[in-house]
């Protein structure tokens, strides 16, 4: 079964991670497939995700939805085929579909899904994109993504830079590039201070805190995302804060916390 909040969760993990490769070797590079109608687009989709059609489904996926992730279709493919295996599709229908804007439609569908015997229903939701050869779907209900130039790492140090703004229905997920050249390990909040992310835009002052304190390995080359619900407006600036170098024994150094921008128009 395909859910678009579990995919977003495999393919962009959130909180640290380092990154690692799906498989081993080369796939055949996989073409785009673009259908003529939202509707047409929809019951393609639900029917090649209810019969586990991994290779024709991922083919439906939006330039924008792809390039939010940060892989190719081949590797998207291949982390799908692996996910699949943990669970199956009982039902999955349609429940709405509406205009966002000419290009764009909002659509929620209801997918019921079992996985160690037990059922689960929930809505996911899913921007239908008219591209240029015709309509492509969009998981999780993202719609853009703004990249940003990332720059060289700051040697011997941890270097934290903005790399995507992704834009949904409702707010966004910031994609920030983690670069650990230190000799340190760090940990991203503490019980006492949450890590937060502080976003300034053209519009106001956005923040989301890390749930948990998240220690981040020395001589790591990773990401985390931060989602905001009510993110909007051109971004002039990332901090993130509460950052804490460990010692020997991974406990907290509380004279070192500091606060790293992460982006600064």
């Amino acid at each position: 079964m395909f859910k678009g909040k579990r995919f977003l969760k495999i393919l962009l993990v959130a909180g640290l991670a380092s990154l690692s490769l799906v498989g081993c070797g080369t796939k055949a590079e996989v073409e785009p497939v673009r259908l003529g109608t939202p509707e047409e687009l929809v019951e393609t989709f639900i029917k090649d995700n209810e019969e586990k059609n991994v290779s024709e489904m991922v083919k439906l996926y939006s330039d924008v939805y792809v390039d939010s992730t940060g892989y190719d279709l081949s590797t998207i493919e291949k982390i799908l085929e692996k996910s699949k295996k943990e669970y199956e599709i009982v039902n999955s229908e349609l429940v709405s579909m509406e205009d966002y804007s000419d290009t764009i439609k909002r659509a929620t569908i209801k997918i019921t899904s079992k996985a160690n015997e037990e059922e689960t229903t929930a809505d996911y939701e899913y921007a239908l994109i008219k591209e240029e050869d015709g309509w492509a779907i969009s998981p999780d209900g993202i719609i853009a993504c703004e990249n940003f130039d990332i720059p060289m790492y700051n040697k011997g140090e941890l270097t934290l830079n903005l790399a995507k703004n992704i834009k949904l229905f409702e707010g966004g997920i910031l994609r920030v590039k983690v670069y650990n050249d230190s000799k340190n390990k760090f940990m991203f909040g503490s019980e006492a201070n949450k890590c937060e992310i502080i976003v300034e835009t053209s519009t106001g002052k956005y923040v989301t805190t890390m749930d948990e304190p998240t220690m981040l390995d020395k001589k790591v080359n990773s990401y985390f995302l931060a989602r905001i619900t009510e993110l909007d407006g051109e971004i002039n600036k990332v901090t993130v804060t509460n950052i804490y170098e460990l010692d020997k024994d991974e406990n907290i150094i509380e004279d070192s916390k500091k606060d790293i921008i992460a982006y600064q128009k």
